[in-house]
């Protein structure tokens, strides 16, 4: 393996700047980024699957671009993990807490990292299926992928808190070797990477396919019992014989009045549970949202606001009449919001510090409402 973030033997270092739904590649022959755009299909909230599709498309773009594969530096933007300052957790032993973010990583498989920035420890979290993959896909298109750090460690390196091509020059022409503490990608995390994942499948898909493989035994199973009984004349347990079935029974004249009644009283029941609403998930962009600021000044309000707009939900207004005491981002959904949906919800609320309530509730003046506490947002 190469050594950490140093060029190859040609003298060319490629820098991959990962974001939530593309890839920024930059060169130093190239002199600006160029985008890859994951497609939907393949990336979906921060959940890479089926590598060797990725590989296929990846591999045609790298080649359109006259990218010549060599030594790959992947920079993690902040879109794409969690980072939290372990020492100004008060009153929480440090295993706990750590114990505790990992728990609320909105993912199956995380991987997270504790390190010393600026003389402060901190944690970072995130999907194991963000980077995995992309890993084993650039690594068979030929990069030797030898390192990856969250951006945040650069932001003060290059005094600047934007990536630029500023920056990824900056990388190109320097020595890195000092950023070797941050990598994500040590050499433990490299085997590791490659016993969970392979390039044909991906842990996602595999999980998918079990429970239909379970579900299809137990089904042959029933249908091989439910068989051998009707073959071998034996009546089942759990079905009434025939013979033991209550006898139709002639309706009289007598019966009428009594027949009556119980016509109107299965009308009345059968009105009552059509009539019965069915609250269904809508998308997305139909989604209302309220949202209650803390702040003195409202002035977390336009930047909430924002943010959600930016995710496609245009329908968002503030309110005062729900504003509450509370240290935390508290966050109630109606049985409009899908799971899908709060979960991008969630991930653009995420701030460094401040944890995230979630609450369900079917009696809501919107389909969600996000109470703010005081000074969170970072404009």
């Amino acid at each position: 393996m190469k050594q950490f973030g140093k060029k190859n033997s040609d003298g060319k270092l490629v820098v991959a700047y990962l974001k939530a739904q593309e890839i920024w590649f930059y060169t130093e022959k190239l002199n600006e980024f160029v985008v890859f755009p994951f497609p939907p299909e393949l990336m979906h909230h921060l959940e890479i699957s089926h590598v060797d599709k990725l590989y296929a498309v990846l591999n045609d773009f790298i080649v359109n671009a006259k990218i010549n594969p060599s030594e790959l530096f992947i920079i993690l933007s902040g879109e794409v993990y969690f980072l939290r300052d372990i020492e100004s957790q008060k009153g929480e032993k440090r295993e706990d807490y750590i114990r505790r973010f990992t728990d609320n990583l909105p993912f199956e498989i995380v991987f997270v990292k504790d390190l010393i920035f600026d003389h402060k420890e901190k944690i970072v979290g995130l999907n194991r299926y963000t980077y995995q993959p992309l890993v084993l896909a650039l690594t068979k298109i030929g990069f030797n992928v030898s390192t990856m750090i969250p951006d945040f460690v650069l932001n003060q390196e290059l005094a600047s808190d934007q990536f630029t091509t500023e920056s990824a020059h900056t990388l190109v022409l320097s020595d890195n070797t000092h950023l070797e503490k941050y990598n994500f990608l040590a050499i433990q995390e490299q085997s590791e990477s490659s016993e969970v994942l392979t390039i044909e499948n991906t842990m996602p898909d595999k999980k998918k396919v079990l429970p239909l493989v379970a579900v299809f035994i137990l089904l042959l199973t029933v249908l091989g019992v439910l068989i051998w009984y009707t073959q071998s004349g034996v009546s089942i347990p759990f079905l009434p014989a025939y013979s033991d079935l209550p006898a139709e029974e002639t309706i009289t004249p007598a019966d009428e009045s009594t027949e009556s009644a119980t016509n109107q009283s299965t009308e009345v029941t059968t009105e009552a549970s059509s009539t019965a609403e069915v609250i269904t998930p809508v998308a997305l962009e139909q989604l209302t949202v309220l949202v209650a600021d803390n702040s003195a000044d409202s002035s977390q309000y336009p930047l909430i606001r924002d943010t959600l707009n930016q995710l496609g939900i245009q329908q968002v207004n503030s309110t005062q009449s729900l504003v509450v005491e509370s240290e935390n981002i508290i966050v109630v959904a109606s049985p409009r919001v899908s799971q899908d949906s709060l979960d991008k919800i969630l991930v653009a609320l995420t701030q460094p510090g401040v944890e995230i309530t979630i609450e369900k509730d079917s009696d809501l003046e919107a389909d969600l409402i996000i109470t703010l506490p005081a000074g969170i947002l970072e404009s």
